[in-house]
């Protein structure tokens, strides 16, 4: 390795140049088009992750992922056919390793335990902004490359 790499190497980043390499692969779970629409414009202007498809609801979503290897879905809890924590079931039973970020227009209580009770890593209440999501989305990468205390991110108030 010469130049950039060898410096990369050094300095403990391998894993998430390696990472990066191959991004994150996203599904977005999601009724509303236009709401789809802006959940893919949002994780896209992520340079690590990148969205391979958008779902209506929970049935499309699962024979999306019986086929397809994604890393994290952003999922609605509301939709018609399958709602989110349905569909999040189904997604365990079926042991299909992927992350879910539930997106729901209600902070229930109940239903926040039920969601992490199947697994769910971290929740977007609407409307939510883009930085809300790109925070969700740095702790991703952060929990995945086991590195929980450099590069805090700063959000508002929340640390």
């Amino acid at each position: 390795f010469s130049g950039k790499y060898r410096y990369i190497i050094h300095s403990q980043l391998f894993k998430v140049v390696l990472r990066r390499c191959n991004m994150y692969k996203v599904l977005i779970v999601e009724d509303d088009p236009m709401v789809a629409m802006i959940n893919e414009q949002f994780v896209s202007r992520h340079k690590d992750f990148t969205v391979v498809e958008k779902c209506g609801d929970g049935e499309s979503a699962l024979e999306f992922l019986e086929e397809n290897k994604v890393d994290l879905v952003i999922m609605d809890v509301y939709m018609p056919v399958m709602d989110g924590f349905e569909t999040l079931r189904q997604i365990r039973k079926r042991q299909i390793e992927v992350d879910v970020i539930m997106v729901t227009a209600a902070n229930e209580t109940e239903a926040l335990k039920e969601g992490l009770h199947l697994g769910v890593v971290d929740y977007l209440v609407k409307p939510f902004n883009r930085e809300e999501l790109i925070v969700r989305l740095e702790a991703l990468i952060r929990r995945a490359n086991g590195n929980y205390s450099e590069n805090i991110i700063e959000f508002k108030d929340l640390k």
